[in-house]
Order: structure tokens, then C-alpha cells, then sequence
């Protein structure tokens, strides 16, 4: 009887223990993404480290470590360094989709990071990769089980890839994979990003919009910091 009461016990006080980790690794995330919501990129590399160390495994951290990654990557000036961090962000991201494969913070952050370093490499020369990186931010997308602000990074994401891949000449990405590069979808994941994020223009003004206009739309979130917000 009493090697029962103690193995019940041990059983109790795991299952206690295992709800504090999960409560206190919430709180930390809950605490990063108000960190980034301040822009305070230190705070937050601090806040999300400590949460690594309590639940490595954990979907919710690895998606928050891949976004910190991306972020770090922005603001490395050592081209080696910065490729570096942008592919720790992708392995961060798959491996929160290997957790819960319907993560939609993880499908965006890794669109983020291979459109990095498909800019970094030259979008025409990796397009395997360039089209993995539609593919993420579509999913994510679909998903649509985050923050108005994820899933206007995703809009983001897909509009700019978009606007990148039509550049070329349509006969002459076909042969690399990217011949659905178009710059209506662009511009309509462009007006979808201010929708569900800063809502700059709506629907109802699209009509109001020549091709000069978006442009500056266009240009107005690809220097934006506040996208890092997202």
C-alpha cells in the first residue's frame, strides 16, 4: 500500500510539474512577443532563450526562436553570420511543424527566412526554394489561426515574393519552376497585408488606385520597420 501512495504521489507531483513548465513557458512567450511588440529585440533574445532552455521542444517556442532568428539575421551586417541565422530560422520553423504541423507562426517564419536567403543567393538561382516560400506563406494563409498581424506578415510575405518572381521575363522563369509569378496577386496580397495589419487602404478604395499609387503602397510596407512587429 504505501509503495502505491508514493507512486501515486510521484505520479501527482510529475503531472504538477509538467503544468507549471507549460505555464511558465506561455507566460514567456506571452512576455516575447510583447517584447517585439516594443521593438526591444534584446529583451525579447533574452525572454526566448530562457524559454528554449524550460521546453526546448516546444512548438510555440521553436516558431518564437525562428522569428528571432530572422530578426537577428536582419541585423547582421557579416554576410556569412547573417546566412547563418536565417537558416537556424528555418530549422527552428520545421521543427515546430514536425510538433504541430498546423503552427501557422511557424509556416510564416520560415517563409520569412527562405525568402531571406533566397534574396541573399539570388531568387532566380534557388527556385525550389523561392516556391517553398509561396508555399509557406499560402499554408499559413489557409490556416488562419493567429494574430491579425501573422497573417498580415503572411499576405506580406506572399505579395512580395510575387513581385520579386514577375521581374523576369515570364518565359524565362518557366523553365526555373516560377512561372506563376504574377503582379495582380502581388498587388492583392499587398492590400490584403494593410487589411488585416495597419488597414492603410480597403477594399472599397481599390478602384481608386493606379499603378504609380500602388507602387508607393508597395514600397511603403518593404521599408517599413513595423513589419518586424508582425
Amino acid at each position: 500500500m504505501r509503495r502505491i501512495n508514493l507512486t501515486l504521489a510521484f505520479i501527482v507531483l510529475a503531472t504538477l510539474c509538467t503544468v507549471a513548465l507549460r505555464a511558465d513557458v506561455t507566460a514567456l512567450c506571452r512576455e516575447f512577443d510583447e517584447a517585439m511588440e516594443s521593438l526591444d529585440v534584446k529583451g525579447a533574445k533574452g525572454i526566448i532563450d530562457r524559454a528554449g532552455k524550460e521546453d526546448p521542444q516546444s512548438c510555440q517556442v521553436l516558431y518564437r526562436q525562428a522569428r528571432m532568428n530572422v530578426i537577428l539575421g536582419d541585423m547582421e551586417t557579416n554576410e556569412e553570420r547573417r546566412s547563418v541565422l536565417y537558416n537556424q530560422a528555418v530549422d527552428a520553423a520545421t521543427k515546430a511543424l514536425q510538433r504541430n504541423n498546423t503552427c501557422m507562426g511557424a509556416y510564416v517564419y520560415r517563409a520569412a527566412a527562405n525568402g531571406k536567403i533566397a534574396l541573399t543567393k539570388g531568387i532566380f538561382s534557388v527556385g525550389g526554394v523561392v516556391t517553398s516560400v509561396r508555399d509557406d506563406a499560402t499554408t499559413a494563409i489557409q490556416l488562419r489561426n493567429d494574430t491579425p498581424q501573422r497573417l498580415a506578415a503572411a499576405y506580406y510575405i506572399l505579395g512580395r515574393t510575387h513581385l520579386n518572381v514577375q521581374r523576369k521575363p515570364k518565359i524565362l522563369r518557366m523553365p526555373l519552376g516560377l512561372g506563376w509569378g504574377n503582379y495582380d496577386e502581388a498587388l492583392n496580397h499587398y492590400l490584403n497585408n494593410g487589411i488585416h495589419n495597419y488597414k492603410l487602404i480597403n477594399k472599397d478604395e481599390l478602384e481608386n488606385y493606379n499603378i504609380f499609387d500602388w507602387e508607393k503602397y508597395i514600397n511603403y510596407y518593404k521599408n517599413s520597420s513595423q513589419f518586424h512587429r508582425a
